[in-house]
């Protein structure tokens, strides 16, 4: 009984931890850039088999869709309805809807289909597949839109059948990154609470990720008393400004583009600024609810000479508020946002700056592992060895013996190192062991190693000495022999015989010649 209690209790524990297992999933896509910087995943597709397609991440839209095989005009990838053995189709025009975006439109076909993200998949999941051309997908080179919007049943879906963790979808788009499921950044500077979405009676945002905000224009307030709503919106590498009269939007332009009449300092049709240095230097988006912020510089809203602000026309979007703008990559590439579907609250974090940090956890764990296989080492080393033993003095004198010879004395008198005899090491004083006998020893070494020293210097002194006497001997030896040559090349040394008579007549010769001088020389005067 009690071996079946346990088991029983094992299983149980097997159990709860699978699940715990299970429920920390996190689903983690790649994202990319088009030419125009416009946010896609490659890594969504639809049907059985999976036809994996570059989709736009678009979180302004409930309705995921992908380009039909029947749209001869695109030479984008299609979706190919009799290949997937799942594929589910409708027809009329009772299950067709209208797609706009960025003032670009499509007519959709509603169909059933297998979903997957990633290598996950959701089963009988309604999509819907363009009828025609969509030309921000043709000029993006895109087959298509994922779409994530508060209605968008994909996170729900992937919860309820265990894919991920949590109803959460995080975007990094500063890392080309999103995340379905728990994920924190490694590297912010600050995050906010959780930010419940905007009330609002405009039916154009109830389903988007909507809030409220206030904006700084180079630190000062200008819109004062007007409500501006901010709206999530991951594809767009823009800005995108909805006014509720063209007043409104001449006033935002010239904030932004620092103009003082009509005529603007940067199109905003094309675009494109005369001169991007006059424009504003700083924006700063505030998020009404929680006690967050982000401030934006030049650097994040021009692309060369274009400014990233976008204007669209359409006032459906302003019936409750004076400007809506739809922040796109200049706001996202600077700020982490985790959209939660099932509170339907916002989270923001200011990223740092760099690509690189510190993982203390990581580093804590290598450090502790080093250390504790340092302890082991040192600690199995003591147990088979134990301390190592302090020389002896039979051992010194052995080894001064072997490798340096007889000691010599060093300097003269009675302060002269071993003046009188060789070292001998004194035998250590009694002890009881422990701290003492510790102390003694190294106090031993420390004489040791200073006699050592000394002797070494006195010995280097001496093979010094020695060099300098072989010197001067080498130098007088060769003094020596240039002298002998010198002398040899000169025709002989001091008394030698050069100009000596050879015989006595011819001395007797030489000396009658010198008087015969001396007397002519007596006879002239």
């Amino acid at each position: 009984l009690l071996l079946l209690r346990m088991s029983v209790q094992m299983a149980a524990l097997l159990g709860v931890s699978f699940l715990c297992f299970c429920r920390s999933q996190t689903i983690s896509l790649g994202t990319s850039t088009s030419d125009d910087s416009y946010l896609y995943v490659e890594s969504v597709g639809f049907g059985s088999d999976k036809q994996s397609f570059k989709l736009l991440v678009d979180t302004t839209d409930a309705t995921s869709w992908v380009y039909n095989a029947s749209v001869s005009s695109t030479q984008q990838d299609k979706f190919v309805t009799a290949d997937s053995a799942t594929y589910v189709g409708t027809e009329g025009t009772a299950n067709q809807i209208l797609y706009s975006y960025q003032g670009e439109s499509t007519t959709l076909q509603y169909a059933t289909d297998t979903l997957w993200v990633g290598d996950a998949s959701l089963t009988k999941f309604e999509f819907a597949l363009a009828m025609d051309n969509f030309s921000i997908a043709e000029s993006q080179d895109v087959s298509g839109v994922f779409s994530l919007d508060r209605d968008s049943r994909v996170v729900s879906g992937l919860y309820l059948n265990g894919s991920i963790a949590n109803e959460t979808v995080t975007l990094d788009v500063g890392n080309d990154a999103i995340h379905f499921g728990p994920w924190t950044p490694s590297s912010i500077n600050n995050v906010s609470n959780a930010t419940v979405c905007g009330s609002t009676s405009n039916t154009f945002l109830q389903q988007d990720w909507v809030f409220n905000i206030t904006v700084n224009i180079n630190g000062n307030p200008p819109f004062t008393n007007k409500r501006i709503r901010g709206v999530i919106d991951a594809a767009s590498p823009y800005i995108t400004v909805y006014a509720a009269t063209d007043a409104d939007f001449e006033f935002f332009w010239q904030q932004i583009d620092r103009s003082t009449t009509s005529s603007f300092n940067c199109n905003y049709s094309t675009r494109v600024c005369s001169n991007t240095d006059d424009i504003l230097w700083s924006m700063t988006i505030a998020v009404e609810e929680v006690n967050w912020n982000l401030t934006l510089f030049r650097d994040d809203l021009v692309d060369g000479d274009y400014i990233q602000f976008l204007y669209d026309s359409d006032r459906n979007f302003t019936t409750d508020s004076q400007y809506v703008l739809f922040l796109g990559r200049p706001f996202l590439q600077n700020t982490v946002v985790a959209l939660n579907y099932k509170t339907e609250t916002l989270t923001f974090y200011t990223t740092e700056e760099g690509t690189t940090s510190l993982n203390w956890l990581v580093i804590g764990i290598v450090f502790g592992c080093v250390a504790a296989f340092a302890a082991m080492f040192f600690g199995a080393y003591y147990w088979k060895y134990g301390r190592i033993p302090p020389p002896s003095a039979h051992d010194v004198e052995e080894q001064v013996s072997l490798l340096r010879g007889p000691a010599q004395p060093v300097g003269s008198g009675q302060g002269a190192i071993n003046a009188s005899a060789p070292y001998q090491a004194a035998p250590p004083p009694a002890s009881s062991g422990g701290l003492d006998d510790d102390e003694d020893m190294f106090d031993r070494q420390l004489q040791e190693s200073q006699r050592q020293s000394a002797i070494e210097a006195q010995q280097i002194r001496e093979q010094q000495v020695r060099a300098d006497n072989e010197r001067r001997a080498r130098e007088q030896q060769q003094q020596q022999q240039q002298q002998q040559l010198q002398r040899r090349e000169s025709g002989g040394r001091l008394g030698g015989q050069v100009g000596k008579p050879q015989n006595a007549a011819s001395l007797r010769a030489i000396r009658l010649a010198a008087l015969e001088k001396q007397q002519s020389d007596e006879n002239q005067n």
